[in-house]
């Protein structure tokens, strides 16, 4: 597992746009400690979000 590993930086080349002599644009897959704690930290707000609009939005009344 990722954790048990000591955080292996995970950096992907996933999709080349442009190939050319001198440059390259593509889609890189970059994952590390910041990017977990931030997925964690917007994973749980979101959560708390939708628990929170879903009582809010029952009690409204149209």
């Amino acid at each position: 597992m990722w954790v048990y590993n000591s955080f292996p930086i995970v950096d992907e080349k996933s999709l080349v746009f442009i190939k050319a002599d001198d440059i390259e644009i593509f889609l890189d897959f970059y994952f590390d400690r910041i990017t977990c704690v931030f997925a964690l930290i917007g994973s749980i707000l979101m959560l708390l979000v939708s628990i929170f609009s879903r009582f809010y939005l029952h009690r409204a009344r149209v």
